[in-house]
């Protein structure tokens, strides 16, 4: 630091604690519908020529895990332990919530055809914690339920009465702003990880002279609603760590990992060689005392959040004898006490 203001002319040099790459989930599915109307003035100063600009944006979000159609009302699947479908349409969802390869975010939308279905199916999973989402091709009967489930729907919607639907341009807005609002979810403004957002085409109208930035700008109100009454939830990359040891620190340093570095230890190996135990590059070759048999390995996973600092933590727990190495394993939600002190640090 003081190279950099000495050598550099660097000036108000500060060093805070590692930012680490949090992540923000869901765990209820809710629908949010947004208006939007506003005055726009004319080219007459007198504002004789002010129009009425207003929009009507339909969005669902729920938990990518659970995708979409019968799947959605599904118990979280793998091995993650504690996954399940709570009261309210709450999934409390435990352990690993999602693979490397669902770090994306879905932004679909639900065509006008299927949004009766889609919102009946809404209201029913929210509510239940059952059913999935209607639709497929049936008979006449069938088609008679769905065009009256969507004539109930757009009779429910403010602006239906005297809209008219979006063109194509205006979905492409919507969809744009729903794209872009992906990247900052309710509680802290990290990106979405496992979320599925629909833009309910059916359920959004539009009015007057609307443009497309009056839409994206009532997309964006409805996402960012919708985010924050959907159970948001934080969520903290883990690492698997590997350590090589002197048995002799091995309580010590097991207590650290599992009390306050949040960590889950999985194996422990003692009574080794440390050869055998798996010693990293730059190890200390063991101090006078310690001989051959006398290594511990020791395997967990704790928070990336945790480890910062931990070699001069390790260095003190084994008097310099310690080793570890570390990869990135999955992200997990993080417990509630954890989320409050973030929520009240950041």
């Amino acid at each position: 630091m003081r190279r950099l203001c000495d050598d550099f002319g660097v000036k108000d040099v500060a060093v805070g604690r590692m930012r680490v790459a949090y992540r923000e989930c869901v765990c209820a599915v809710h629908e949010h519908t947004e208006e939007f109307k506003a005055m726009v003035a004319g080219s007459d100063p007198t504002g004789a020529g002010a129009a009425e600009v207003s929009a009507v944006i339909a969005v669902r979000v729920s938990p990518l895990l659970l995708g979409s159609g019968e799947g959605r009302a599904a118990a979280p699947p793998g091995d993650g332990g504690g996954g399940g479908v709570g009261g309210g349409g709450v999934f409390e969802i435990g352990g690993a919530m999602l693979d490397e390869d669902d770090n994306n975010v879905e932004v679909v939308l639900v065509p006008t055809e299927s949004a009766g279905s889609s919102r009946s199916s809404s209201s029913s999973s929210s509510s239940a914690g059952g059913g999935g989402e209607g639709g497929g091709e049936g008979g006449e009967g069938e088609e008679r339920g769905g065009e009256g489930a969507a004539a109930a729907a757009a009779a429910a919607a403010p602006a239906a009465a005297t809209g008219r639907a979006l063109p194509a341009h205006l979905l492409a807005a919507a969809m744009g702003a729903l794209e872009a609002g992906a990247g900052r979810g309710a509680l802290l403004g990290s990106p979405l990880r496992g979320v599925r957002i629909e833009l309910l085409e059916g359920e959004c109208w539009w009015g007057g002279d609307s443009s497309a930035a009056a839409v994206a700008a009532c997309a964006a109100s409805a996402l960012s609603k919708a985010l924050g009454a959907a159970a948001p939830a934080l969520m903290e990359p883990v690492m698997l760590v590997r350590l090589v040891l002197p048995a002799s620190s091995l309580g010590a340093v097991v207590s650290d990992l599992s009390g306050p570095r949040r960590g889950v230890v999985l194996d422990v190996g003692s009574g080794m060689a440390k050869s055998a135990a798996g010693s990293s590059d730059g190890a200390a070759a063991g101090a006078a005392g310690e001989q051959a048999g006398e290594w511990a390995r020791v395997e967990a996973e704790v928070p990336l959040a945790e480890m910062v600092g931990y070699s001069t933590a390790l260095r003190s727990i084994t008097a310099g004898n310690g080793s570890f190495d570390m990869n990135f394993r999955e992200y997990r939600q993080v417990d509630d006490y954890t989320a409050k002190q973030l929520m009240e640090q950041f």
